[in-house]
């Protein structure tokens, strides 16, 4: 009763029932037995299968390298505009367009910490776009660009205490570099999000 019930599915072959049972109490080795079946093997290694399901999925969202990345975009939803961006590869810092002559930014990679987020962006909850029912527009649209002519479209929406990615359009990435799929919605941690939605005042040097 306290066994791992793991289901094998093969083409042309029938299912394989396994319990997974205790570690062996000596060495590394654990306790499975084929559903049905009394006799008890002890196999040479521990096979860990994750508790939840979540734990089997692939929780990367994008891992676009931060040197391909040209300009960001952000639009929130009370129309102030952010628009990050590189003359060339080599600049490694992005500018601000809307900073003004007499404004700093605190430091000089201040904005950095957007285009790194897609660098390695992995969610917290996944569900189909159809299950999660928005019912408010998104609190901010952004739009993503390489300089191999790359572009990346999304959106982030505020449901209840959470935030939930959606991502549309995408021209010119790898399959490993954007893995999310616009017909579902991602949840990000609060500190992502906040991340993500950075104003201009988020980025200025105290004065």
């Amino acid at each position: 009763e306290q066994a791992v019930r793991l289901k094998l599915q093969f083409d042309g072959h029938p299912d394989l029932g396994l319990r997974l049972g205790k570690a062996a109490q000596q060495g590394a080795g654990q306790l499975v037995r084929l559903a049905g079946e009394d006799q008890v093997w002890l196999i040479d290694r521990q096979l860990n299968v994750p508790p939840r399901e979540l734990d089997w999925l692939d929780r990367r969202i994008s891992d676009i390298p931060y040197t391909d990345i040209q300009r960001i975009e952000l639009r929130h939803a009370d129309g102030e505009v952010l628009t990050l961006n590189r003359a060339d590869a080599k600049q490694y810092n992005f500018a601000v367009e809307q900073l003004a002559g007499t404004q700093k930014l605190a430091f000089e990679g201040a904005a950095n910490s957007v285009a790194t987020l897609f660098s390695s962006l992995q969610f917290a909850d996944a569900a189909p776009l159809d299950q999660v029912g928005f019912k408010q527009p998104p609190v901010l649209r952004f739009s993503l660009s390489g300089f191999g002519g790359q572009k990346l479209a999304g959106a982030l929406y505020r449901q209840g205490e959470q935030y939930w990615l959606t991502l549309g359009a995408r021209e010119g990435f790898k399959v490993e570099e954007v893995s999310a799929r616009p017909d579902w919605a991602y949840r990000l941690d609060v500190e992502q999000a906040q991340r993500l939605m950075k104003k201009l005042r988020d980025l200025l040097a105290k004065s």
